[in-house]
């Protein structure tokens, strides 16, 4: 067995004195200082509606249908209700408001004639995930009311405080609404929904008409 001298050893690389090559380190305990920063308290943000995980959803979306009128194939009348629909909480929503503008070229000229005429619907679309929060098997029943408020043939009472800021109210559901399957998650699906405005139209009769 070796024995090596560890002193002696320092010393000759580093040139240490045949001192205690390392001294103990003791820090000064530092003072305990009462309430040193102002600290400003800031309200929490919070809602009535919780998450699966009990977090707040600040702007949660709902769709208020009620009776819709419907004409059955053989020409019979039939009124439907459509239940109360909350978009799934993992949604998120993109409102694009679009300027109908008339662009005329002018032979000579550079550039366009443009011409404001008025502002379209607003698109609303809507990405997010329906989850089974109960187990690994696909979201049937979430699928199934998904695909209800799709089946609504006509304007819908659309709830939600971001959207009353927009101005809007009823919408329909415009393009090709798409469900779709995730690779790797039994109990969970994607979907992708577009809404349009619908600004209603009252018409009055007058007496005199």
């Amino acid at each position: 067995m070796y024995q090596v001298d560890t002193i002696a050893l320092l010393r000759q690389v580093f040139g240490y004195a045949k001192v205690k090559a390392f001294q103990p380190l003791f820090l000064a305990k530092a003072p305990v200082m009462e309430n040193p920063y102002d600290v400003a308290t800031s309200d929490v943000l919070d809602s009535e509606v919780k998450s699966y995980l009990g977090t707040p959803i600040l702007m949660p979306v709902k769709i208020m249908v009620g009776r819709y009128r419907e004409r059955k194939p053989d020409g019979s009348i039939v009124f439907i209700d459509y239940p109360e629909y909350t978009m799934p909480f993992s949604s998120i929503f993109e409102v694009t408001m679009p300027k109908v503008i008339i662009k005329t070229r002018i032979a000579g000229r550079n550039g366009t004639r443009t011409e404001y005429i008025n502002d379209d619907d607003y698109q609303i679309r809507f990405k997010g995930l329906i989850v089974n929060n109960e187990n690994d098997l696909p979201p049937a029943e979430g699928i199934r009311n998904f695909r209800r408020m799709l089946d609504v043939k006509g304007p819908m009472r659309m709830q939600c405080e971001f959207l009353e800021w927009l101005g809007v109210g009823d919408v329909l559901v415009d393009g090709e609404p798409s469900v779709f399957q995730i690779e790797g998650y039994s109990h969970v699906v994607g979907f992708t929904v577009d809404f349009i405005s619908n600004n209603i139209v009252e018409a009055r009769s007058l007496d005199s008409l």
